[in-house]
């Protein structure tokens, strides 16, 4: 018993094995000066997850988000946010909160992140990695360069 508890000790060292951490975040160094006008929040897909990028589709109270397993096994949920001013910040600061319907948390990020500029004069920025176990309903807060945003979501079955 003590050898197997050995070997997996050593093969998680070696990095074999499940691991949480999910993928970077496009993190920046320092929020930069800006104003925000809107903040909106969309939901990344596995598409994303690999390196590819999705349309940025906004969420609304109400919609179901898909959980995304990573590589490694974590179950995650990816959101993009997309901000619109006349001079919104390329890098922003941020804080996302996910919260069941009681009230506890689930998971949070706060690292500024980047965001680039879109051909409809907004920015985005690339998804915002959250592993957790979520329930069925859950409530994301985000508050980023003065405006605040608070959604009651659920998460979609897949088959």
């Amino acid at each position: 018993m003590h050898r197997l508890v050995a070997i997996a000790l050593t093969l998680a060292a070696l990095g074999c094995g499940p691991d949480a951490t999910p993928p970077p975040t496009d993190n920046c160094a320092a929020p930069s000066a800006g104003t925000v006008d809107t903040l909106e929040l969309g939901a990344a897909t596995s598409t994303d997850l690999a390196g590819g990028s999705t349309a940025f589709a906004p969420l609304h109270d109400g919609d179901g988000v898909t959980l995304i397993r990573g590589g490694q096994g974590a179950t995650m949920l990816g959101l993009k946010l997309r901000i619109s001013g006349a001079s919104a910040p390329t890098c922003l600061g941020q804080s996302t909160i996910i919260n069941d319907t009681t009230g506890a948390r689930i998971t949070t990020a706060s690292a500024p992140v980047a965001t680039y500029d879109q051909p409809d004069n907004t920015r985005i920025t690339k998804p915002i990695w959250l592993p957790g176990a979520y329930p069925s309903t859950f409530v994301v807060t985000v508050m980023a360069g003065g405006q605040s945003l608070t959604l009651h979501l659920h998460l979609l079955l897949t088959p």
